[in-house]
């Protein structure tokens, strides 16, 4: 969950995005101001609307990994980018990152497009 303000800002946000973009993650680009990098199948960025659920872990920064194509759940990679996915996440993970995925059907996903914290 994130704190109410920070909620508030999200859903302005959302309703910021223009119509003729059907996917912000699809639209997201080197030139983001968030973005880290990207691997052949997937882009790794900051989140600019962080979950204030994490905050009491301590955490130096929320990030998300984000497929190039647009699907819905990780059993829609391919098994040479579910192997990809699992390098970058298992890269961060020893690096002291959680992961966390919400599963497609989840009432309180807002972008469809998948992605993991």
């Amino acid at each position: 969950m994130r704190s109410p303000k920070a909620q508030r800002a999200y859903k302005r946000h959302l309703k910021k995005i223009p119509a003729h973009i059907p996917c912000e993650f699809c639209d997201i680009n080197p030139s983001y101001p968030q973005f880290i990098r990207e691997t052949k199948s997937f882009k790794i960025f900051t989140n600019i609307f962080p979950y204030s659920t994490w905050d009491s872990m301590h955490t130096a920064d929320h990030l998300l990994v984000i497929p190039k194509k647009h699907i819905d759940k990780l059993a829609d990679l391919t098994a040479t980018e579910a192997v990809e996915f699992l390098d970058i996440i298992g890269s961060y993970e020893v690096q002291g990152y959680n992961i966390y995925a919400r599963a497609p059907q989840t009432a309180v996903k807002s972008i469809v497009h998948q992605h993991t914290h």
